[in-house]
Order: C-alpha cells, then sequence, then structure tokens
C-alpha cells in the first residue's frame, strides 16, 4: 500500500483552490493540474508500506488529538524541477501546523517508519510538469493568494492507481476538537 498522512480541506476552499488554478493555468503552455478530490496538504509520506502495519499507523493517528486550528495559504510558490516545475500554495507558517508535523515525524520514526530528512515546507501542490507560456518568467507566474482554512483532521490516505488515474483514499481520519481557540 502507498501510503501518506495529509490534512483534507472542505469543499468552500478547494473552491477557492480551483479558482487559483484557473487563474494559472492561463499562464502555462503544459501542465499536470490536482484533480479537485486529491487537493490537500502533506504532513507525512510513508511510500509503500504493508498492511501489516496498519495498526501501528492508526495508534499514531489516534494519539494526535488536538484542537482545529486555523491557517492561511497565502503564496503561489514554486519548486523548480527538469521537464517542468511543480506550482504549489504555499501556506503561512503556523506553528500549530508545525508542531502537528514535528509530533506525528517523531512517532512514525519511534515506530520504525521511513521519514523524510528534508524540511518541511507546508504547501498544496496545484500543478505538476508545469511549463510556462512563452514569455511568461516563473517570477511573473507567482502571485499572492489569501485563503483561510482549518484544519479539522488528518487522515492517513492511500495512493493508488484506478484506470490510469491517480485516487486518494482515506484510511484512516483522526477529527480534531472544534474549538479552535
Amino acid at each position: 500500500m502507498r501510503l501518506f498522512f495529509a490534512i483534507d480541506l472542505d469543499e468552500a476552499v478547494k473552491d477557492e483552490l480551483e479558482a487559483v488554478c484557473g487563474r494559472f493555468r492561463g499562464q502555462c503552455e503544459a501542465a499536470n493540474f490536482t484533480r479537485r478530490e486529491n487537493l490537500h496538504i502533506t504532513l507525512a509520506f510513508l511510500g509503500e508500506t504493508a498492511p501489516s502495519r496498519l495498526p501501528e499507523l492508526r495508534r499514531i493517528l489516534d494519539e494526535e488529538k488536538r484542537a482545529a486550528f486555523p491557517i492561511v495559504f497565502d503564496h503561489l510558490g514554486r519548486f523548480a524541477r527538469r521537464g517542468g516545475d511543480i506550482y504549489f500554495a504555499g501556506v503561512q507558517k503556523s506553528e500549530r501546523l508545525l508542531e502537528l508535523e514535528r509530533s506525528l515525524t517523531a512517532k512514525l520514526r519511534r515506530a520504525g517508519f521511513p521519514t523524510e530528512e528534508r524540511e518541511y515546507v507546508p504547501h498544496l501542490t496545484l500543478a505538476r510538469e508545469a511549463v510556462l507560456r512563452s514569455g511568461i518568467s516563473p517570477q511573473k507566474a507567482l502571485f499572492p493568494v489569501k485563503i483561510q482554512a482549518v484544519v479539522s483532521e488528518i487522515a492517513l490516505m492511500q495512493s493508488e492507481r484506478i484506470r490510469g488515474r491517480l485516487v486518494y483514499s482515506k484510511v484512516f481520519v483522526q477529527k480534531f476538537n472544534q474549538d479552535t481557540q
């Protein structure tokens, strides 16, 4: 099973993110845009994981009891890649989001799961393999956004190809207390 922990978003936030994609799409010659149902913020990528480890992952998820908290997507960003760049909605610095990621990563490491060593950059991928239209520089393609969201749950997600299409589905969910103080 190809697994990762993620933050799913409500439909109103996905509407706003799709509007950002629409605005960005006009600047692209080619791009592989994230489908609406796959929009998420990754917290920890596990990769191929044996189904026998699901109980451990459930326990780790169950330990993440906390209050829901707000985040803000405040910019469009870019990771340069050969063959086409990744463009994303960047998340404004949030100590609560960073603490959640650190907590989850520490628990995964203690349980022997592989985790990424690079610094966590909270973002939501909008487009992969993006090639801009002639005359549009990456700097000109980037623009500010302001989308407010609430992190009200995290999920263990499975990634699989079904009839050639990438599909993410929730395996387990941990809902947060709705008191967002």
